[in-house]
C-alpha cells in the first residue's frame, strides 16, 4: 500500500507540474495572487515569475513535508517528536513506528501537492472574469477541508503513538 500511495504521490506531483506549465500560458502577462475581503485581486507577480513560484511550490511543499515525517526519522532520531519516543523507537516497535511514519509522511506529502495544484486552480478560476476575483465560498470551503484533514492526522498520530504498544 506504501508502494502505491508513493507512486501516487509521485504522479500527483508530476501531474500538478504539467497542470501549472500547460495552464499557465492562459494566465495574464501580470497575474492576481493575492486576494483581499470579497475575492477581490490585491497583489500581482509577472506571470514568468508566478508560473516559477508555483511550480517550486508544487514541487518542494510535497518533498518538505515527505522528507521532514516520512524520511528524516529514518536518519535523525533525535528529532522525532513522538509521545513516548524511546518506547516506540527501541528495537521491538522502531522498524513498524518508522514504517507508520513514513506513511504518514507520504499521506501529508499528498494534501500539500493537492493544496498547490488547489491554489494554482483558483488562481486560473479568478482570471476567468475580469477583473480577477476569487470564489471566496469555494476557496473558504476547500481551505477548510485541507485544515481539517491535517488536524485529524495530527490527531490521529497523537492517538496512535500516546497509548503504549502492548508488552508480549
Amino acid at each position: 500500500m506504501l508502494r502505491l500511495a508513493s507512486w501516487l504521490l509521485v504522479a500527483l506531483v508530476l501531474g500538478g507540474l504539467a497542470f501549472v506549465g500547460m495552464t499557465a500560458t492562459q494566465l495574464p502577462p501580470i497575474v492576481a495572487t493575492h486576494f483581499g475581503a470579497g475575492g477581490v485581486a490585491d497583489g500581482w507577480m509577472s506571470r514568468d515569475g508566478y508560473t516559477i513560484f508555483a511550480m517550486l511550490l508544487t514541487l518542494l511543499l510535497p518533498l518538505v513535508v515527505f522528507a521532514s515525517v516520512g524520511w528524516l526519522p529514518y536518519r535523525f532520531e533525535r528529532f522525532v517528536n513522538l509521545p513516548h519516543r524511546d518506547v516506540w523507537l527501541a528495537p521491538p516497535h522502531r522498524a513498524a513506528t518508522l514504517a507508520w511514519l513514513r506513511a504518514f509522511g507520504v499521506g501529508l506529502a499528498l494534501l500539500m501537492a493537492l493544496l498547490a495544484i488547489g491554489l494554482h486552480a483558483a488562481i486560473l478560476a479568478a482570471h476567468a472574469q475580469s477583473p480577477p476575483r476569487l470564489n471566496e465560498p469555494v476557496f473558504i470551503a476547500g481551505l477548510g477541508a485541507f485544515v481539517a484533514t491535517v488536524v485529524g492526522a495530527v490527531i490521529a498520530m497523537q492517538t496512535r503513538f500516546r497509548r503504549l504498544p502492548d508488552r508480549r
